[in-house]
């Protein structure tokens, strides 16, 4: 039953590291779930981590079904039990980012998958008891290692996926973005704060994260317009019946299989085009100084990516995409736009910035800016906020400017 909070675990002995390698005895003490959690909340330091780390695998197996066992079926009892909840949160923000406690990375995302689960708050569940488990995120430990904790997976996810990338590393960054998604919504203030001290104190670690970042994003420019254009092809070929039809079955058979592949990944790579941008339009407005930063390359690979996903979206090869129940995709150009020229304004004040943007010299154009500010004033359908459409405008005079000084 999830509201008795039973698992099979190790006993309520301490062992020590030489004691636990040399002890053969078989696991068979049943112990109360609350209480093992309590005991571990009480004993948060990195000896007693450590001597948890080596606990057989499946302790941890147990954890994380019961934890999410909970979540799906009796996600009440997490807030009546909110102290054990807590522990659960504990459980999951140290060991899902401490390859010194766990070596199997794989393992580790299997760990985070429990906050992923406990603070991604569905539509029907918004006013019900559950998102009061917000609150925990004001209590000092995990407001001081949540941010650390969700980007050390982050960085940590570049390990995996050597055979197989997008499924790999791809889907656990889609699950840390729901996850900041979610915390911003429902503790946004909160996120702010977490978001600034990270960035200062963690300088080497946010800077790969924001790196990574980019590079994701650069990567999603190109690939969804090219598999748009395949899905496109094959929607033609269909339509041309004649021609299809030529096709021997094989071939027709090979060109909807390579259909439904396509259709499949660009989905999911749209979903976390989407996410990643939201998250870069979020930082870009609370940690300017962070990719100005004189150490590393991040200000003029800002200006560079989006000078590049401004040409891409702005001129038809990304604005003449006729596939079919386009929205169907989620793939939404002016939400992309709006992105773009939202991140772009967050540095309207910044003159090394626009320096960077202007000496791009692979996608910079002038008249890209011109067109994106004539297409937001024309139409009232762009989602883009007073203040930040004022401070872009702001930032073409003032590329204007340093374009003439250059």
């Amino acid at each position: 039953e999830a509201t008795t909070f039973f698992i099979f675990s190790l006993n309520n002995k301490k062992y020590s590291q030489q004691e636990f390698k040399n002890n053969n005895q078989k696991i068979e003490d049943c112990i109360n779930y609350k209480e093992f959690l309590d005991d571990f909340y009480y004993h948060i330091n990195f000896n007693d981590n450590f001597t948890i780390s080596l606990m057989p695998e499946n302790v941890y197996k147990n954890l994380i079904t019961i934890s999410l066992f909970i979540r799906n079926f009796e996600p009440n009892e997490l807030m009546v039990y909110l102290y054990s909840t807590k522990a659960i949160v504990y459980f999951s923000l140290i060991f899902s980012c401490h390859d010194n406690l766990i070596k199997n990375p794989h393992f580790r995302m299997e760990i985070f998958d429990i906050m992923v689960h406990l603070f991604v708050i569905f539509k029907y569940e918004e006013n019900t008891k559950i998102t009061q488990i917000f609150s925990l995120l004001r209590e000092k430990f995990i407001k001081d290692s949540l941010m650390v904790s969700i980007m050390r997976v982050f960085v940590d996810a570049e390990r995996l996926g050597t055979s197989n990338q997008f499924y790999e590393k791809f889907s656990v960054r889609d699950k840390i973005l729901l996850l900041i998604e979610n915390i911003n919504k429902g503790a946004g203030q909160l996120f702010v704060e977490n978001i600034k001290t990270y960035a200062n104190k963690y300088t080497e670690e946010s800077t790969k994260m924001v790196t990574m970042l980019m590079s994701d994003i650069t990567y999603f420019n190109d690939e969804i317009i090219e598999k748009l254009s395949l899905i496109k092809q094959y929607e033609d070929l269909v339509d041309n019946q004649e021609e299809f039809n030529k096709k021997s079955e094989e071939q027709r058979k090979f060109e909807e299989e390579k259909f439904k592949n396509n259709d499949r990944i660009v989905r999911a790579e749209i979903r976390l085009f989407n996410s990643s941008l939201k998250f870069l339009v979020s930082i870009s407005k609370v940690i300017q100084e962070k990719f100005l930063d004189d150490k590393s390359k991040l200000c003029e690979n800002l200006a560079n990516l989006l000078n590049y996903s401004l040409d891409v979206f702005i001129t038809p090869r990304g604005n003449q995409l006729k596939v079919k129940n386009l929205s169907q995709y989620q793939f939404d150009p002016k939400f992309i736009l709006v992105s773009i020229l939202s991140t772009y304004a967050s540095f309207v004040d910044y003159k090394k910035f626009i320096e960077y943007v202007v000496k791009d010299q692979r996608s910079y154009k002038i008249e890209n800016f011109i067109r994106a500010r004539s297409i937001i004033e024309e139409s009232g359908k762009f989602n883009m906020s007073k203040d930040d459409f004022e401070k872009f405008v702001s930032l073409i005079d003032k590329i204007k400017i340093v374009e003439e000084e250059i």
